[in-house]
């Protein structure tokens, strides 16, 4: 009687197994078609399965999966003998307004301007792409450019970040495709206009800047930081006019060194050069930035790369 029991216990064993095998077939036709020899190699990579199969078994696994609807033609020589995926009847169709809707609602939430959370967003794109009838690059590519990015490169960045380790980094210039070895002190990365960035001490320079994250192609890691640099926060000088001079209010990093009835020159304390620059530009032509040169000529490059685009 017993023996009924662990036979009964078996049986139960191995259609449960049976039952995974056809369901982790299913997920890797999903994502690309497979040969024999290609489901093997996942199943013997399988912690559950643990081991290759017989043909006979993977025919067996693929009937099923045909028996519940899904289309998987015979390989044959014009796809290198592999099984494909033809139809999946497990997909989630989204009409044109239910795909506008989502897409209305990830742009709500993306106005919190965390990248974790639409880095997370693609995260769940990329496992429900293959079961949902949507390009998720059609609904993310709006919000951010970190669809586009290497995952690697920033799961790497931000690991560097939260340890604070010294890394080089190989970087484009925005201005050129000359390609930059620069060294730096990871500190955080952020998200500003859509764009992902990494803040950093730059050792040659001597001072915190940001490097667009989709202008890495590589990271080398160089050590742990010792000592906390000397950061030179630059000083920038600028003159405002008219309306903006007379409603400007000063804050603690900033000096006004002249003044006059619709004119101002102020004096003030980089800290965040992104914001700093952003700033500027969003003062118009009321404002006239006078140094220091290297950030004068970046707003040039700026507002003449912006003409051009308007321009076309």
């Amino acid at each position: 009687m017993s023996m009924g029991k662990q036979g009964s216990q078996q049986n139960k064993n191995n259609i449960s197994l049976t039952g995974y095998k056809s369901l982790h077939i299913l997920g890797l036709l999903t994502k690309s078609p497979q040969s024999e020899a290609d489901l093997n190699e996942h199943f013997a990579n399988n912690k559950l399965i643990g081991k290759k199969v017989s043909d006979d078994s993977i025919s067996l696994y693929i009937n099923t999966l045909r028996k519940i609807g899904c289309k998987i033609p015979r390989p044959s020589k014009s796809n290198n003998y592999k099984y494909e995926l033809t139809y999946n009847p497990f997909i989630l169709t989204l009409d044109e307004k239910e795909k506008q809707t989502l897409s209305t609602a990830i742009k709500h939430l993306a106005k919190i301007n965390n990248w974790e959370f639409i880095f997370d967003v693609d995260n769940v794109f990329l496992e429900l792409q293959n079961l949902i009838n949507i390009n998720k690059d059609e609904i993310l590519s709006s919000i951010s450019n970190i669809t586009n990015i290497d995952r690697q490169i920033i799961l790497k960045l931000n690991l560097h970040c939260k340890n604070k380790n010294v890394i080089t980094i190989l970087h484009r210039t925005l201005s050129s495709d000359e390609i930059k070895k620069i060294t730096i002190l990871a500190d955080e990365m952020f998200l500003e206009s859509g764009k992902l960035y990494v803040w950093g001490y730059n050792f040659k320079q001597q001072e915190m800047q940001y490097f667009r994250v989709d202008k890495i192609s590589d990271i080398k890691k160089v050590g742990i930081s010792n000592n906390e640099p000397i950061i030179k926060k630059p000083i920038a000088v600028y003159k405002l006019k008219d309306e903006l001079a007379k409603t400007f209010k000063i804050d603690e990093n900033q000096t006004i060194i002249s003044k006059k009835s619709n004119e101002l020159i102020i004096e003030e304390q980089i800290i965040n050069r992104f914001k700093f620059v952003q700033k500027i530009l969003s003062y118009g032509a009321n404002c006239t930035l006078l140094s220091p040169q290297n950030i004068v000529d970046e707003i040039k490059l700026t507002l003449e790369t912006l003409e051009q685009i308007y321009e076309e």
